[in-house]
């Protein structure tokens, strides 16, 4: 009886008994013996190569040939990065396809163990003879089997024409991917830039959490990582585990910009709002976790695993924007409104040209000018 599982699935059931035989690719091979199972062959058994393909249907080849031609030169250039230096990404992999495979054996798997593709095939006018081999068998077998509706078509067929004219205008991908390490060309072309290179933008919310927490720097990995894995276990736990990170960053998001040692969370995350040092959504969404963790602090109730899912995703867009973009926040600059000299905090009229500065209503964010009473624009009272 074959059975189709994901990888855990794999695994899980292997462990239990339920299966006798699994078919899998690196690195769950090794997470698959590891819990107990034997190799019985691998794909250097077989009597032909097996190359990793990228799949699309007949209307993308039409349709959006000039953007698949940039996702794969991205995925090529990838691919040359994994050749060159495997274990420049051996870490960044591990953090995506699994920590219970060491970083060692990942670039062990990386650069001996995967036929990384070199060629630009979408330009080609025919298929290298071992490739077409290859594709001829993976057909075979896919109709074997009857899992997939793969086109058993001419082989002549399967090129893509290079003659087609470039599209204008922007088109989605509609693109799969998964945590198979045959996808890591994926991974490195999107954390390493490689997409935008090509004009191609990935859709953030459309990324798996694992991958998102590989694209972040090295110090936060871990604790995201192993909050993630709690979830389930202890989320009051994880609520103060990523309550403590919310608290760092933005005392010392104020302390980088300003100087200040702020007496408390919430006292730095009120001076970044007055100082409009960072974005408005980034800094309600600092408050809520502030909020949920003092809850669970006091244990006023007990907090569940849905309370702490969405904690962990509010701080997961919190982390990427401050790992993206904290290093560029600074105080706004204070110019004047006439001949826009730059003006210290603390002037309260422009030395160059005699025009007095402005503040902002605390309500309405409309210019005031020194000596009003009353905001013109919303009535509200002025201290």
């Amino acid at each position: 009886m074959m059975i189709n599982l994901s990888p855990e699935e794999c695994i899980g059931a292997l462990r239990s008994g339920m299966l006798d035989y699994v078919s899998l690719w690196e690195p769950f091979v090794s997470r698959a013996v590891a819990a107990g199972g034997t190799v019985v062959f691998t794909d250097q058994d077989l009597d032909f190569k097996l190359y990793s393909y990228v799949a699309c249907t007949q209307r993308a080849l039409d349709e959006k040939h000039t953007e698949i031609a940039a996702m794969s030169q991205a995925n090529l250039e990838a691919a040359g990065r994994l050749v060159a230096k495997p274990s420049a990404y051996s870490a960044r992999l591990r953090m995506v396809f699994g920590s219970e495979v060491d970083a060692r054996s990942y670039e062990r798997v990386i650069g001996e163990g995967y036929l990384w593709p070199t060629a630009d095939l979408l330009s080609a006018t025919r298929l290298p003879p071992e490739v077409e081999q290859s594709l001829i068998a993976v057909a075979d077998i896919h109709q074997m089997l009857q899992a997939t509706h793969f086109s058993r078509a001419p082989i002549s067929q399967l090129l893509p024409s290079s003659s087609r004219p470039p599209k204008s205008g922007s088109e989605t991908l509609q693109l799969g991917y998964s945590n198979s390490l045959m996808c890591a060309t994926f991974h490195v072309a999107d954390y390493d830039g490689l997409f935008s290179s090509q004009g191609l933008q990935v859709q953030v919310g459309k990324r798996r959490i694992a991958d998102r927490i590989a694209r972040l720097s090295a110090d936060v990995q871990e604790d995201l990582r192993l909050c993630h894995e709690l979830l389930a276990r202890d989320p009051e736990l994880v609520i103060q585990k990523l309550g403590r990170m919310n608290e760092q960053i933005f005392r010392e998001l104020l302390k980088n910009i300003s100087g200040e040692e702020p007496k408390s969370a919430g006292a730095a995350i009120e001076s970044l709002r007055l100082r409009k040092a960072a974005p408005p959504d980034i800094l309600s969404w600092a408050d809520s976790v502030r909020s949920i963790r003092n809850v669970a602090t006091h244990q006023i109730e007990t907090l569940n695993v849905d309370e702490a899912q969405n904690v962990f995703n509010i701080m997961l867009n919190i982390v990427e924007w401050y790992d993206r973009q904290s290093s560029e926040v600074s105080l706004p600059v204070k110019r004047c409104r006439r001949c826009h000299l730059d003006l210290h905090e603390d002037w309260i009229a422009c030395p160059q040209c005699g025009t007095t500065t402005s503040a902002d209503c605390s309500q309405c964010n409309s210019s005031l000018s020194p000596g009003w009473k009353v905001c013109p624009s919303c009535g509200c009272t002025i201290p």
